[in-house]
């Protein structure tokens, strides 16, 4: 019982390292560059307060970060691509200006870097010395899926 509970609880460490770690890590990254997000140039009622925008995108961040770390646990580099894609769709309109493009694009790799390097050090753990969570949820799903797909 004992080691269960040990596991389980190094699954949350990860999971907490994943996210707010994350966080952490992007904005030591863009204090590091000395990039700066531009506030809005619109002062209108309907721009959102910087405050609340900054914590949508920690949390976004950290949404984005558990997606990239389900897609490796499923083999899935589709889902890294997706993540980026989707990113990039909903940022363009804001892309056309140079520093909020390096602003986005050097958040953005960082937080993909701090993803990809945590979830292969958890898939590792997981596939070692875990409990073999991941695995076991992620291996008997294409078997399954690809068993139904066949003509």
């Amino acid at each position: 019982m004992g080691k269960i509970v040990f596991e389980i609880a190094v699954y949350l460490v990860a999971i907490i390292t994943l996210t707010w770690g994350g966080n952490l890590f992007c904005r030591f990254v863009l204090h590091l560059s000395g990039v700066r997000a531009v506030p809005d140039q619109k002062a209108d009622e309907q721009s959102p307060d910087p405050a609340a925008a900054a914590k949508a995108g920690r949390f976004i961040g950290s949404i984005e970060r558990i997606l990239i770390l389900l897609g490796l646990a499923a083999n899935s580099w589709e889902m890294l691509v997706a993540v980026i894609a989707l990113k990039t769709v909903g940022r363009y309109q804001e892309l056309d200006k140079q520093i909020r493009a390096e602003y986005f694009l050097l958040g953005s790799l960082a937080s993909i870097l701090w993803a990809v390097f945590v979830g292969l050090v958890l898939l590792l753990y997981d596939r070692t010395i875990g409990l073999h969570i991941l695995e076991s949820i992620f291996a008997a799903a294409p078997t399954e899926l690809s068993v139904h797909l066949r003509p």
